[in-house]
């Protein structure tokens, strides 16, 4: 009986424990999977809810190849150009360039440079099936994080795809692409997208982490400055300048799968930190916009008024440019443009009055024959021997004396001005001399005299020999018995002189 019972026991027992030994051996086999490394990282790269797609996890450091934020200079501190650089005629005083610049001013190809993108801006990735048009999936996301806006994950079956990605580089919502895969891309948005990727997803990668090796974008904008500056010798400021750039794709439309390029429509663009605004001297106004990509476009100024020497009255319209276009600019996407306008600073009206240099009120023209005046400041006029000279002036004018005529030498416009002279732009070399002959300048006053040469003998409208060479002009003050002093200046020199009174040389009247 106590054999039995015993038996009985060992029989109760047993069923107890052969359970127990199963679930320990189930929870030690669990264990030791655990601690097993490579099945550790199998686990946390599956997907337990879509065991059937593969998890496609997006870089957080995106690459854009971008242009600079500010304009590109030289170690000089000269701008550098994108394409080549060009002067258009310098009509009312304005000196236009643009480009790249390299130092031939050579075409070439645009200058980018790779920055990744700022965290927390926006971009949105298109998936397609390859060969397929229809959009299969999108999401948004912003840069600095793996994860799609609003949580999740992009999940995808095995097959090819084709991945697209665009933004606008801002920290805003991005709207989906629509039906037709076009993007509304407005003028002053920051286009950008990558090309297309091509990720293929094999079956055995089903249930686990693909990772996307790297998204880089290119801009499809460019970047345009525009610096408007005065280039005077003087204090020659900058009042009411406008800016505007013409024949400019108001918005556009761009095909994310198979375009290039934008379509749009034409408009024009004001430069708001430029229209309206001026500037002291050596102070430029400048501005950038962000612009969309459109061939022979033109830059057109409808005003930029100079104000010569802070003078708020006379010469502030001397330099209005209205009406005044840029020849057509090509511009390349990713792209950074400068274009400089630079007023110049000294203007010679076409139809002067009389001008007070040295504290005398000079004629703004040469004496004619017949005691009168030429028509243009640049005419040379007649030649007077020196007894001629003293009485070729009209009634409340005069031959000037040594004394006054001596204080032009003084007054000649600095070296390396800029002057505009009948919708020209001289520089001034030594002397005041501008290639027409000599300037002379006293404050904002402007005193033209030409480089009409001279006559070997006797007076006459013609017949003078260096014309354009140098200019001599009679003083009513006598050298010696023969002789006469007179104003002699050339590309080197500028003085008084005296020599035989037979020479037919000019006159400029002073009152």
């Amino acid at each position: 009986m106590k054999q039995q019972y015993h038996s009985r026991i060992e029989q109760l027992r047993a069923r107890i424990m052969y359970p127990a030994i199963i679930v320990a051996l189930i929870l030690l086999s669990a264990g030791v999977s655990g601690c097993s490394k490579d099945e550790n990282e199998s686990l946390a790269g599956s997907d337990p809810t879509n065991s059937g797609e593969a998890t496609l996890v997006l870089p957080k450091d995106i690459v854009v190849n971008e242009f600079d934020n500010t304009p590109m200079t030289r170690s000089s501190g000269e701008p550098e150009k994108e394409t080549t650089s060009f002067n258009v005629d310098d009509n009312q005083g304005v000196i236009i360039d643009t480009g790249k610049g390299g130092v031939d001013d050579q075409q070439s190809s645009p200058e980018t440079r790779a920055i990744n993108m700022t965290t927390g801006v926006h971009y949105r990735v298109v998936i397609y099936k390859s060969g397929e048009s229809a959009i299969y999936k999108q999401y948004e996301f912003t840069a600095g994080t793996a994860t799609p806006i609003g949580g999740g994950a992009i999940t995808l079956a095995s097959g090819t795809y084709e991945i697209f990605a665009y933004s606008f580089n801002k920290a805003e919502t991005i709207p989906e692409l629509s039906a037709n895969n076009n993007i509304s891309v407005s003028d002053g948005d920051d286009f950008m997208n990558t090309a297309k990727i091509i990720q293929s997803l094999a079956a055995n990668q089903m249930g686990t982490t693909v990772n996307l090796s790297q998204l880089t974008f290119q801009r499809r904008c460019c970047n345009l400055w525009v610096k408007v500056e005065s280039i005077a010798y003087d204090d020659t400021a900058i009042n009411d300048c406008n800016v505007t750039l013409g024949n400019l794709p108001l918005s556009a439309t761009w095909n994310l799968k198979s375009s290039s390029s934008f379509t749009g429509v034409s408009g024009e663009t004001t430069w708001s930190a430029i229209s309206n605004k001026s500037s002291a001297a050596d102070t430029p106004l400048s501005a950038s916009h962000i612009m969309i990509p459109k061939s022979s476009l033109e830059l057109s100024l409808p005003t930029a008024t100079f104000n010569t020497n802070n003078n708020s009255t006379k010469g502030k319209k001397e330099f209005s440019f209205s009406g005044k276009t840029v020849p057509s600019i090509s511009f390349a996407s990713g792209s950074q443009y400068l274009i400089s306008i630079r007023g110049i600073g000294a203007y010679v009206p076409t139809t002067p009055g009389p001008v007070t240099i040295g504290g005398y009120k000079w004629s703004a023209y040469n004496s004619s024959s017949g005691k009168g005046f030429v028509s243009n400041p640049w005419d040379y006029g007649y030649y007077f021997n020196f007894n001629d000279a003293n009485s070729a002036c009209p009634s409340g004018w005069h031959t000037p004396s040594q004394t006054e005529l001596g204080v032009l030498p003084g007054k000649v416009i600095p070296s390396n001005s800029k002057v505009l002279i009948n919708n020209t732009v001289y520089t001034i070399g030594s002397n005041g001399w501008c290639g027409l002959g000599a300037i002379f300048k006293d404050g904002d006053q402007i005193l033209c005299m030409p480089a009409a040469g001279r006559r070997n003998t006797g007076s006459g409208d013609g017949g003078a020999v260096s014309v354009g060479s140098f200019g001599t002009y009679w003083t009513t003050a006598p050298y010696g018995s023969s002789g006469g002093y007179y104003l002699n200046f050339n590309g080197s020199s500028c003085g008084i002189l005296s020599y035989g009174a037979a020479y037919g040389r000019s006159v400029r009247c002073v009152q």
